[in-house]
């Protein structure tokens, strides 16, 4: 039988490993390039962005390949045409964009007055954090969803394209069926930062949510955080996402995750209040550095260069979490395909 060749690289994904490659060689020029004077500013700037284009580019190297951004395209238009098509969704999608937004004014922006005026006092050092309860609460309701959403492309929609057939058909194509995790990694990225966009607007412009991120360093570094964050959970889901495809049902077992993601990480209650023997569990968990970074970067407006420690071990539970992720997932795609349910679900 005659194997498809290869997909060829297409431009933009020359331009990917393009950006990728000018980065790393700018952060090694940094110390002859850059006066003293400046060097921590661009270091605070480029170094975040290495570490995302690295963490992308091995997803690229590992699921990716040549041709792998036309098929992002071809997902990205199929999804549109869906996505317009049920015109009653449509419809109650916006709606219910409005009522939120209503709500939130009418409601929420009272309850911010109360707690900015000093009436939770006792609650200006939530856990010992050093953030106050309404900061606190508001990161972990913004960064939580998009930070899920990169565990649940991966695992979920999986199962949702054995449903469709799409997966089967992906096998013997020339782009092969591991680009369908890394298009909906992208799909996700850009969905999430939309929705997170939507968000942070609605809390500063309508409530008065006052956030501290302003600077160049700032924003570069949370962007960057929530990024290698999404990677993470990406890999995670794609663990999950490979074990979908030999047991088909995998039931709660990663609803048991989450939920131990969601209590022990610091998304609405500190680590610091934790009882003594729940602490190692919850710096075992890479979500625990993530918000960590994401707190000290929105609410404090710090640059990366003073949350190194957390970004750095994330980014290693990022290159970990991926390679790992994509070492399960092929190994149970072989294992399916090897038992001929490959198109079961």
């Amino acid at each position: 039988m005659r194997e498809t060749p290869p997909a060829k690289k297409s431009l933009i994904d020359r331009l990917f490993l393009a950006c990728i490659l000018l980065f790393c060689v700018q952060l090694a020029l940094l110390p002859f390039l850059v006066p003293s004077s400046h060097r921590n500013t661009v270091l605070a700037i480029l170094l975040p962005i290495a570490m995302v284009g690295l963490s992308l580019g091995l997803v690229w190297i590992l699921l990716g390949g040549g041709g792998s951004f036309r098929v992002v395209g071809a997902f990205l238009k199929r999804g549109a045409v869906v996505f317009i098509s049920y015109k009653f969704q449509l419809i109650f999608i916006f709606l219910n964009i409005g009522v939120m937004i209503f709500v939130f004014y009418t409601v929420g922006k009272p309850f911010v007055q109360v707690m900015m005026g000093g009436m939770a006092s006792g609650l200006q050092n939530y856990g010992g954090e050093g953030y106050d309860f309404l900061s606190f609460f508001l990161v972990g309701m913004i960064a939580w969803p998009m930070l899920l959403s990169g565990y649940s492309i991966a695992s979920s929609r999986i199962r949702q394209e054995q449903f469709t057939g799409m997966f089967e058909i992906m096998i013997p194509s020339r782009y092969g069926v591991k680009v369908l995790p890394f298009s909906y990694l992208i799909l996700g990225i850009v969905g999430s930062v939309i929705n997170a966009v939507i968000t942070m607007s609605v809390f500063v412009f309508l409530i008065g949510v006052d956030f501290q991120f302003s600077s160049a360093e700032s924003v570069v570094g949370l962007v960057s955080v929530l990024l290698i964050s999404m990677l993470t959970m990406w890999g995670l889901g794609l663990i999950f996402g490979g074990l979908t495809l030999i047991f088909k049902q995998i039931g709660p077992f990663g609803s048991v995750l989450q939920t131990l993601m969601l209590w022990f990480c610091g998304v609405y209650v500190p680590v610091g209040i934790l009882p003594a023997w729940a602490k190692p569990v919850s710096y075992a968990l890479p979500l625990t550095y993530s918000f960590k970074a994401i707190r000290a970067g929105l609410i404090s407006g710090e640059g990366i260069l003073s949350y190194w420690q957390d970004a750095v071990v994330l980014f290693a539970y990022c290159i970990g979490m991926i390679i790992v992720g994509y070492a399960v997932f092929t190994m149970c795609l072989n294992k399916a395909r090897k038992l001929g349910t490959v198109h079961g679900y």
